[in-house]
């Protein structure tokens, strides 16, 4: 049974293999809207997307969808 210090480190090693496996802009984006907290709206601003646009890309990323089909 993993302790809470082991679980949390756990945790941590995955997220970072998962930004890991995006690319930098993807990241990028992800940082803005999580860590740094801006708006979808500001998001939007930065990548020349409305706040639905911008929504539909961190939405995408934050729940794996970032994947393409071809």
């Amino acid at each position: 049974m993993s302790t809470e210090p082991e679980a949390h480190a756990e945790l941590v090693d995955a997220v970072r293999v998962a930004l890991g496996r995006l690319d930098a802009s993807d990241r990028e984006l992800l940082v803005w809207a999580l860590v740094e907290g801006e708006t979808l709206r500001e998001i939007g601003r930065r990548i020349g997307l409305r706040k639905s646009g911008a929504e539909v890309r961190v939405a995408g990323l934050a729940f794996g969808r970032h994947m393409k089909d071809h």
